[in-house]
């Protein structure tokens, strides 16, 4: 009982402290969105997980949702620093719908994600081809999806030979059970 009660307390520093610096960061950022933006995504990002962690599915969705919305706006700004964190944002809420066991959020939210990346990919595949086969993983492994997926995303990866986070992905896919 003691260990719960020292865990719900530190949740409630963290949550307390983050949301009074999302307080400070939506003040600031009326005066200077430009600049105070970007934080203020980091830490609803960062309560999002916080929420997510501690079984608050809708603080956790609001929190992402928001998020989203920022990084939408920022993306249109610069669009090469911001896209891939809106993708990023929309597979974290399709693992938290999958979570809350919400099969209809899940699907639109990773596949808004996966149409993302694969339009970056397709624009700039060095760049953003490692990003496109770790959602088309992530897809098969967390979301059920095709598994003819696999197959697309160990293709790109093939092209990516030594680097880590491509190695880490392909090794995933064969611990993966067979198509």
């Amino acid at each position: 009982m003691l260990i719960f009660y020292k865990i719900k307390t530190i949740f409630l520093r963290q949550s307390l402290a983050y949301e009074k610096l999302l307080i400070e960061q939506r003040a600031l950022a009326k005066t200077n969105p430009k600049v105070y933006n970007i934080y203020m995504v980091d830490t609803l990002n960062n309560l999002a997980v916080l929420y997510s962690d501690n079984n608050q599915m809708k603080k956790a969705e609001e929190s992402y949702i928001e998020a989203l919305r920022l990084y939408i706006t920022l993306a249109k700004i610069n669009p090469n620093v911001y896209n891939t964190d809106s993708e990023d944002t929309l597979n974290n809420l399709a693992i938290l719908y999958k979570d809350y066991n919400q099969t209809q959020k899940t699907k639109e939210a990773y596949g808004e994600a996966l149409t993302l990346y694969r339009a970056l990919a397709k624009t700039n595949p060095k760049i953003y081809g490692i990003d496109l086969a770790n959602s088309l993983v992530m897809g098969v492994y967390l979301l059920n999806q095709p598994s003819i997926n696999l197959d697309e995303a160990e293709a790109i990866l093939q092209k990516f030979s030594g680097i880590p986070k491509a190695e880490q992905l392909l090794g995933l896919i064969e611990k993966l059970p067979k198509r």
